[in-house]
């Protein structure tokens, strides 16, 4: 059953700080030299990371998506486009033997990848200094979702130690909710149904959109099950679109959503608001018409 707007969830989690952590052999896996530079290479790293790496050979430009960032960068240039702004590196991305490769200190910069050498090995890990709620309230359009969370009682909860999966709805999409739905949930006398509603917006562990799109339900911590569907080429739950994905957390993981899902037993509550609202409106109206 698909779910229509809904609330925003059970987003947020903790202030612990979490390294992601993946191995890669030094020589192995094509780490160089170049100019004195240890450089590392863009596709190794895209996949320990878990992401991808689109290549233009037309253009011997590449784009990766990590922790939210959209970062391109092209063959020879010393800069990179970190969410189309600019921002310069200390040395130019190089290609070799149809590799291309960037330096150790572009990606501490960009994505706060620190490499560890241990016996020869270079050991990436990524360095993650906020939790779900901070990562939230840092990107500005979460503003809903943290005050109902926080009306639930949920922060402390959501401060675990995870991991957790959140599909976060933006604040658009709790505006797409009948009015007056959100003042309703934050009266003290529906918070089971607030939290009951946020949960349904949580997983108990975490997963990448890699993940997610491999799957046809997920279990929410409200113990729900949520319906996972590819149309158009875009991912789905339970009929919210998900518009970005691997926002990575230190206690877990974020993906973006454009509607609130509502648990199928919160439906007919939110059809028969609508109900109501439009019942109110033909009687104003009417009752205007006869004065």
């Amino acid at each position: 059953m698909k779910k229509i707007s809904g609330l925003l969830v059970a987003f947020i989690l903790m202030f612990f700080t979490l390294t992601a952590y993946a191995a890669t052999p030094a020589d192995h896996d094509g780490v160089i030299s170049h100019n004195g530079v240890k450089m590392f290479p863009v596709r190794t790293v895209a996949t320990l990371l878990k992401t991808n790496l689109q290549w233009n050979q037309h253009e011997k430009s590449a784009v990766m998506i990590i922790e939210g960032k959209t970062v391109k960068f092209k063959a020879g240039e010393k800069w990179a486009s970190v969410d189309n702004q600019n921002v310069t590196m200390d040395h130019p991305v190089y290609i070799k033997n149809g590799r291309i490769y960037i330096s150790e200190a572009a990606l501490k910069d960009i994505w706060n990848i620190e490499i560890e050498y241990v016996d020869g090995r270079a050991n990436l890990k990524i360095v993650v200094e906020k939790d779900i709620v901070d990562a939230a309230v840092a990107a500005g359009d979460f503003g809903t979702l943290v005050a109902v969370v926080q009306a639930a009682g949920l922060v402390d909860t959501l401060k675990g130690d995870g991991p957790f999966t959140v599909f976060a709805p933006t604040d658009k999409a709790f505006e797409k909710l009948p009015k007056g739905t959100v003042e309703s949930l934050l009266k003290p006398e529906n918070k089971d149904a607030l939290v009951d509603i946020l949960t349904y917006h949580v997983v108990a562990e975490g997963l990448l959109a890699s993940d997610v799109v491999k799957m046809e339900k997920i279990k929410m911590l409200n113990g729900d099950f949520a319906d996972i569907e590819i149309k158009g080429g875009k991912a789905m739950i339970d009929g919210a679109t998900i518009t970005m994905t691997d926002i990575v957390a230190s206690n877990g993981v974020i993906h973006v959503i454009d509607a609130v899902m509502l648990p199928e037993r919160f439906i007919e509550i939110v059809f028969l608001r609508l109900l109501i609202m439009w019942c109110l409106y033909f009687i104003e109206a009417l009752f205007f018409d006869m004065w």
